[in-house]
């Protein structure tokens, strides 16, 4: 059974994706679907995104002090993915990935593990961090001309890109 996931605002409570829900479809109010609390995605599940939409992680420091994180645990043989909603459009492309929020001094390794999964069909890049890039320059982003954004640092493993703008 599908999942669809129409948020028309911030997304703030730490979340998993289950393979039982998959595919889960997101189809945000605005542009980007915003994140702010840890995002957790089990192996094999299928995140398709509405045309022209993606998904913002703006959540950096939490009321714990952690910083939010993001984790795909794909395997091998169940790979995450994450591609265009083509329902109406044969074509469609999706705005990626965007990482917008500075987690100051509290900055982690291995904040963000991408593991066996695949993006496919973006607009701009699969992944974009400090800001949501060409989708929406706008809003939001962190850092500016005078100071350095850490959005926390990405691991990744067997991870794929195939039609997209750029992967990161």
């Amino acid at each position: 059974a599908a999942t669809t996931v129409d948020f028309s605002h911030t997304f703030t409570e730490d979340t998993t994706f289950y393979l039982i829900d998959s595919p889960i479809k997101i189809n945000p109010t605005g542009d980007y679907l915003s994140i702010a609390a840890d995002l957790t995605i089990e192996a094999g599940v299928e995140v398709i995104v509405a045309e022209n939409k993606g998904i913002s992680f703006d959540g950096g420091v939490q009321a714990d002090g952690t910083c939010a994180q993001f984790t795909t645990l794909g395997t091998t043989t169940d790979r995450v993915t994450f591609t265009a909603d083509t329902t109406f459009n044969a074509n469609a492309l999706w705005d990626g990935l965007a990482f917008t929020s500075d987690c100051g001094s509290n900055s982690m390794t291995d904040r963000h593990v991408i593991t066996s999964t695949d993006f496919s069909n973006t607009n701009y890049a699969a992944i974009t961090a400090g800001s949501r890039g060409q989708g929406d320059p706008a809003y939001p982003k962190c850092g500016n001309s005078n100071q350095d954004c850490d959005v926390g640092e990405f691991t990744m493993d067997d991870v794929t890109f195939s039609n997209v703008e750029t992967a990161f």
